[in-house]
């Protein structure tokens, strides 16, 4: 899907045009509807390798953070909350014993209170978004070889 999207981008992009693209950042295993915004969420690496393979050259990548997603990808003990998610470990755990361990061990407002956001670039430690801005990638003659 991100692939046909992506194709029809490039097609219509200008060749000196720039692509603002954004996706959660995922680097569990579980990528399929985990959030009902977003129908797929991909790694760092995923992403880079979708966007190189239709014909874009990331100029700058960009992380979005903020508090809670900064205390999730700290590291105590030599665990941090990110690790564990990561394994999907917290899928057991019905979501309202989950709503309740976030709120206590991150400081979580689950009552819908947003949270600052940090926009840091070419750092992904404890965003939760990856943006990219991208140029078409132009063609040499070795590459066509």
């Amino acid at each position: 899907m991100l692939h046909k999207f992506l194709q029809k981008i490039h097609h219509a992009l200008l060749p000196n045009g720039t692509l603002l693209i954004s996706t959660p950042l995922n680097e569990t295993q579980y990528k399929e509807h985990t959030t009902e915004f977003h129908i797929r969420e991909y790694s760092f690496q995923e992403f880079k390798n979708k966007l190189e393979t239709n014909g874009f050259s990331i100029e700058n990548i960009y992380g979005i953070s903020n508090t809670v997603s900064i205390r999730l990808a700290s590291t105590k003990l030599g665990f941090s909350l990110m690790g564990i998610l990561n394994t999907g470990l917290h899928r057991i755990i019905p979501t309202s014993i989950r709503k309740t361990i976030a709120k206590i061990l991150l400081k979580k407002d689950s009552e819908g209170v947003a949270d600052s956001c940090t926009l840091t670039q070419d750092s992904l430690h404890g965003a939760f978004c990856q943006i990219a801005i991208c140029s078409i990638k132009h063609t040499t003659l070795s590459d066509q070889a």
